[in-house]
Formats: C-alpha cells, structure tokens, sequence
C-alpha cells in the first residue's frame, strides 16, 4: 500500500481494506459489517484512512474474484482533450455508466456533450442481483453511490444502513430513511424558499429499498426545483 492526500492509504493493485477485529470492536460505525468484510471510504475499498490503518483497524488483503474486463467511464472532450466527469471511476457494468451519464448531465458547469467510452476494467467481477416484481434489486457490488442510481432504483438494506451509518440521518423511518448530509438545495414551491434536500431511501419489502432522490426532509417524493 501507498500514503496519498489527505492522510490516506491506497491499497496495491488486486487489493482492498478489510475490518478487523480490533476495528469491529473499537469503530461504532462498523457496527454493521463483518470482520473480513471490505470497508468502503467514499465507495471504494481500495482507499482508507491513514488512523484506521495503523490502528489496527483495517488490514488490506487479496480481493476475492479480481477481474480484468471490458469496465466503461463517463468522459467529455475539452479542447483536444478527453476529461473524466467527477473522479476518475470506472465502472464494471455500462448500465451503471449510463445512470451515471444520467445524472452528470445535469451538472450545469459542463457544456460539452457527454458519452460512455469503454476501457479497462479492473476490480472485483460483480456480483448477480436478485431481483423484487421484476427488477434488480443491486448489491454492494453494484452500488457507486447515489448519483448512479434512478429514482425507483432498488438496493439491499445494507447499503441503505451503511450509509445511514456515516452521519447521524436527517430522518429515519421506514418509509423515509434520509443520509445526514445534504445532497444540494433544491427551490420549495410550497415555502417558496431554497431547502437543503437530501438522499433519501424508503423500506418496500424485507432486505429491499427503493431509491427516492434527493428529497426535503421527511418527505420521499422528489419534488423541488434547481
């Protein structure tokens, strides 16, 4: 492994940061995760914090199924050059590049078109998805966070309690689980004011939540305006 920015370590090519015991014990956060299970800083498992580290922690270890494949990134071209949108993510499947896609286009300092360009994927092979009245319902391994997901989007619980788990959330029911950052702020028509509006999940069936959006607080309908 390697120090990089912001006092954290990069993990080897093939590897990523698992719990351990101590970490299990010591780490209220990971409360919910197994020991020998990865732990994901930001959506990726390859990068930890430096403290965790050398506490003991986290250790870095082989992943399982390491895969080299055909992966695909969201880009746009710039004056004779090819610019990745946001970081540098590659993603293991085009469907979720495409609901990436989705989403960037919605980022007003772009001007260029966007596009899909296929390359080198290398990382764990994802895993199937069951699937709840005929849809997917993604996995962890399928899950880069909130902006490749579409409203009725479903994900496992455990994403849903991970990232409930990282601040302390804006609201939490089952019909409204909301992560306690805001996501943006989004114009009320009702209040006729600018709200922050937040990421925002709803329970539908054992181990199943559907993706609402970036939602006001306490509501699961996506319904302000930039």
């Amino acid at each position: 492994m390697e120090k990089i920015f912001n006092n954290r370590y990069k993990a080897d090519e093939g590897k990523y940061f698992v719990l351990t015991e101590k970490g299990k014990r010591n780490v209220p956060a990971y409360k919910n995760i197994s020991v020998g299970e990865s732990v994901a800083e930001g959506y990726d498992s390859t990068i930890a914090a430096e403290r965790f580290v050398e506490n003991g922690y986290l250790t870095e270890t082989p992943i399982p199924d390491w895969i080299e494949s055909t992966g695909y990134e969201v880009v746009y071209d710039r004056k004779g050059n090819t610019i990745h949108v946001g970081n540098t993510v590659i993603f293991p499947a085009r469907e979720i590049a495409e609901k990436y896609l989705t989403h960037a286009e919605n980022y007003s300092w772009i001007k260029e078109k966007l596009y899909i360009r296929e390359c080198i994927y290398r990382g764990p092979k994802i895993k199937e998805c069951r699937q709840y009245n005929g849809k997917k319902v993604y996995n962890e391994s399928w899950y880069y966070g909130p902006d490749a997901l579409e409203v009725g989007d479903l994900v496992e619980e455990k994403i849903v309690d991970e990232a409930m788990n990282m601040l302390p959330p804006a609201c939490m029911r089952g019909d409204c689980s909301q992560v306690g950052e805001p996501a943006n702020h989004m114009y009320d028509n009702v209040s006729e004011k600018m709200r922050p509006v937040y990421t925002t999940f709803k329970r539908v069936a054992e181990d199943t939540w559907e993706y609402c959006g970036s939602c006001f607080r306490g509501e699961n309908i996506q319904r302000g305006n930039n």
